[in-house]
């Protein structure tokens, strides 16, 4: 097979999801930057949704919530079997994806995990970034709980400090760190997404060439790690 005349478009397709307010923040930075990605706002505040610029946008937490049959004693679920079955439509779409979001309220942190379970569930890759509140915010018990739970689904986890972040630039008002922080998310997942688009599309490009003539299946383990 002259695998420069085909026509199959071996780009995997790729989509950034923001949870919460703070992963949505985040999200709103792959836009301003014209990443080439789709991106996905979730929430459960549907007010906060609207203000959000994503590709697509999708209120979660309407309805009876039962999250994950996973769920750690004392975590807060936010997912109705409804948002499960929409969240996973959505993510057969994909090859693969970057979910960004806060730890330490409810829906980044109890819902960051659910989607990392739906992507393995259905063969998408995923990797995580988990934001930690800073230490005044009193969250961080929550928070750690959040990331073991969200680790232990997507090995492809990390987490990054506000409070790092902040001492790094003692100037800045708390709006300005923020800002630094979606900043260097968005520059840290766009390097991780094209490593892992490129070593997928490298996987393709080797099974077609090794079995020149043959209909081939190529199947990249959704636990794969890149952080």
């Amino acid at each position: 097979m002259d695998v420069n005349a085909c026509k199959l478009d071996l780009h995997p397709r790729t989509a950034v999801i923001g949870l919460g307010g703070a992963g949505c923040s985040i999200a709103k930075k792959f836009m301003e930057s014209l990443a080439p990605t789709d991106i996905i706002a979730i929430d459960t505040d549907a007010d906060s949704l609207r203000f959000a610029v994503a590709d697509y946008k999708l209120p979660i937490g309407n309805e009876s919530a039962e999250c994950s049959e996973k769920k750690d004693e004392g975590s807060q679920a936010v997912c109705s079997s409804s948002d499960i079955k929409k969240i996973s439509e959505i993510l057969k779409g994909y090859d693969i994806i970057a979910i960004v979001a806060g730890m330490g309220g409810k829906t980044g942190t109890n819902t960051a995990p659910v989607i990392a379970e739906i992507a393995d569930r259905i063969g998408v890759l995923s990797m995580a970034v988990a934001v930690r509140p800073l230490s005044s915010e009193n969250k961080d018990s929550v928070a750690k709980a959040g990331i073991a739970r969200l680790k232990s689904v997507c090995s492809s986890t990390v987490s990054v400090y506000n409070d790092k972040i902040k001492l790094l630039y003692p100037g800045l008002s708390l709006s300005e760190v923020f800002n630094k922080v979606n900043a260097e998310v968005e520059i840290f997942v766009r390097k991780k997404m094209r490593m892992a688009s490129d070593l997928l599309t490298s996987e393709i490009m080797k099974a077609m060439l090794s079995r020149s003539g043959q209909e081939n299946t190529v199947g990249i383990r959704a636990n794969t790690t890149f952080a």
